[in-house]
């Protein structure tokens, strides 16, 4: 069903963001972004639901390794600056000086628990502050608890209403419903992810004096310098690459083209696996975004092949371009030797970010 329900979002999304391009009437850019945001919205319902069947599944697996967990917050913080500019909140990041440099969690689900708890303070902060801080507390050996607090001067919520926060489909009250909308899934996914991080997390509010969210959670963690990739992306690196897009949906072609094309990148298109082995044959590529599940061939067998064979096919850098996202999905790219995964629908600039982060930079000529 992922799959199913992701691969038409990728062609709504990235058409819309096509259109976007080409509009200038200020009545029509109102509409398009009208429908940009009901879409962003349905996707988040979406994201909610399959996680919360995944979890409810026991199919949730933590994957965990060490990064710079400074870093990460900072990327955080400025990423939801952005998203309240609209509001005059105040957000803030604070970091204790004892905190390690590098901890080992799930980087991904971390950035999940923040992202809900900060996206939630934002939502129901009209004006005021947002404070996202992180402490260093009791540590043996090579391990310590920290303590993430999110904080806000919100709405707030009453004791009755503290009581179910933490329930599916659960949201303060009725009106909160009606008036900030949310599917009332993200706090119970948060909390079952934190519970399987073996953390805690706590809540403290009254209504008009704002909410503060804390997750607990106990890491391995060292201060070794972690070279992080650049979150900025140079264009220029990108061109004179050789690029093979495969993929069977006439509509996710156009809007993977669209993107390439914005880099300066012209790619050859392949329908399914097997002509996409049949070009890479006859052509060195670069770079191969293959998408999964295409008739025919599909890019798991297709990539088993190009990646069996380098005499034959080269030594391309494949990138999964996906609808299916569950646990079992990016496991199943790994082993057929996939290099990296897009998640569809696929965002405007991930596919250029992700060439400079993985170090495509051959020169034109």
């Amino acid at each position: 069903m992922s799959h199913e329900i992701r691969t038409p979002l990728n062609g709504i999304l990235g058409m819309m963001t096509a259109l976007e391009e080409k509009i200038t009437g200020a009545d029509e850019l109102t509409l398009l972004e009208t429908m940009k945001s009901s879409s962003d919205t349905l996707l988040t319902v979406i994201n909610d639901i399959l996680d919360f069947s995944k979890i409810e599944a026991g199919k949730l697996v933590l994957e965990s390794r060490f990064f710079n967990i400074r870093h990460c917050l900072q990327v955080v913080n400025e990423t939801y600056k952005v998203a309240s500019a609209s509001k005059p909140i105040d957000i803030t990041l604070k970091i204790g000086d004892d905190v390690p440099t590098n901890i080992e969690v799930d980087e991904v689900r971390l950035k999940q628990i923040l992202g809900n708890l900060i996206s939630n303070a934002i939502k129901f902060t009209e004006r005021g502050w947002v404070s996202i801080e992180l402490n260093r507390l009791e540590e043996t050996d090579d391990r310590c608890d920290l303590m993430f607090t999110i904080s806000d001067s919100g709405i707030g919520m009453a004791d009755d209403q503290v009581q179910h926060l933490f329930e599916s489909f659960t949201q303060a009250d009725s009106s909160t419903t009606r008036i900030y909308g949310g599917s009332g899934l993200g706090l119970a996914i948060v909390n079952a992810i934190v519970r399987q991080m073996n953390g805690h997390i706590t809540v403290e509010t009254a209504l008009t004096k704002g909410t503060t969210f804390f997750v607990k959670l106990n890491s391995r963690y060292d201060n070794t310098p972690v070279l992080e990739p650049s979150a900025v992306v140079n264009i220029e690196l990108s061109h004179g690459i050789s690029v093979l897009l495969v993929e069977d949906n006439k509509i996710n072609q156009a809007v993977a083209q669209r993107y390439l094309e914005k880099l300066g990148i012209i790619a050859a298109i392949a329908d399914n696996g097997k002509i996409a082995l049949e070009y890479a044959k006859s052509n060195s590529y670069d770079l191969i975004l293959m998408d999964c599940h295409m008739p025919v061939m599909d890019g798991y067998e297709a990539t088993q092949e190009i990646k069996s064979n380098p005499s034959v096919y080269g030594e391309p850098v494949v990138i999964a371009l996906t609808a299916s996202v569950m646990e079992e999905d990016v496991n199943r790219a790994k082993d057929a030797g996939m290099d990296h995964i897009i998640p569809k629908p696929i965002k405007k600039g991930k596919i250029g970010e992700l060439i400079q982060n993985i170090g495509i930079k051959k020169q034109a000529g």
